[in-house]
């Protein structure tokens, strides 16, 4: 997702629906970049992407919607990113 230009983000958030229960588990890792340009797609490039957190609901009971929230818990930021990843 780009979202124009770097700035502080404080709540990334993700949902899935369990569509003819094939679907609803989520297994996701979230990068930020604060690159000018495209990053492209290297996300083991630690100069271009920071890895901010692995979520994991497969352990949860499946139910129609399952979504996932990476969020700070203070007033601060994640970080500045211009580009987030999952």
């Amino acid at each position: 997702m780009d979202l124009g230009a770097s700035k502080p983000v404080a709540n990334i958030s993700s949902r899935a629906f369990n569509q003819n229960g094939n679907r609803g588990r989520q297994i996701v890792t979230i990068y930020g970049s604060s690159s000018d340009t495209d990053p492209g797609w290297n996300l083991s490039d630690a100069t271009k992407f920071t890895p901010l957190a692995t979520l994991d609901t497969s352990s949860l009971p499946l139910a129609d919607f399952l979504g996932v929230s990476l969020h700070c818990p203070t007033a601060t930021s994640l970080g500045s990113f211009r580009w987030i990843v999952w």
